[in-house]
């Protein structure tokens, strides 16, 4: 009966054994085998490389972006291109220096475009075609036909808006008369005379 026992096991130890030999080839082999959709991109890849490998473009079509130096993260844009053309071709407005506002009326002294010459403006005031229509502490509102423009004080001449203080009535002082103080005047002492003494002196 030993022996029978030994020889069924020493049967089934030999039969895992293949098999497990067997299993193991199957794993590695599946294991290293590509995929097929790996093998499709593959092929993928090389057809767009060889189609579009005599497309690819010129260098010259790149020059714009080196002299423009369009990547440069400081780049700027000049004032000619951020400054809006006005519908009605002007591009020479008034400079603004300083406004003096007050309670009935307000002035700003504004430079002429076409003299260069600096005089006070108030409202309604026409300054080279343009219309004064409103002044404000730091900025006036020009008109131009249907053109509504705005301009503000100018920062490189340091001028600020300033407000006139309200006139104060100045008090009147009257002058008090100073009335003289009354003199007192003194009663001259009368000295006795000789002669009176002994008159006296008798008629006692």
């Amino acid at each position: 009966m030993l022996r029978n026992y030994f020889l069924i096991n020493m049967v089934i130890v030999i039969i895992l054994g293949f098999l497990g030999f067997k299993f193991y080839h199957v794993v590695t082999y599946s294991i290293e085998m590509p995929s097929e959709a790996s093998v499709k991109d593959g092929l993928k890849s090389k057809d767009i490389d060889i189609k579009f490998k005599d497309k690819l473009p010129d260098k010259a079509s790149f020059q714009i972006i080196s002299s423009k130096d369009l990547f440069r993260p400081s780049r700027t844009a000049s004032v000619a291109d951020l400054r809006t053309v006005p519908k009605n071709g002007h591009t020479n407005y008034p400079k603004l220096f300083a406004t003096i506002i007050r309670e009935n009326d307000s002035i700003a002294i504004i430079e002429d475009p076409d003299t260069k010459k600096t005089k006070p403006y108030g409202v309604n005031d026409l300054v080279s075609g343009f219309l004064v229509s409103k002044i404000l502490e730091d900025r006036v509102i020009l008109l131009l036909g249907d053109e509504k423009i705005e301009i503000k004080l100018r920062d490189d001449k340091g001028i600020k808006t300033f407000r006139p203080r309200p006139l104060l009535r100045q008090k009147v002082k009257q002058n008090r008369r100073n009335t003289p103080a009354p003199v007192r005047r003194r009663t001259p002492v009368r000295r006795p005379i000789r002669g009176d003494l002994t008159e006296d002196t008798n008629g006692r």
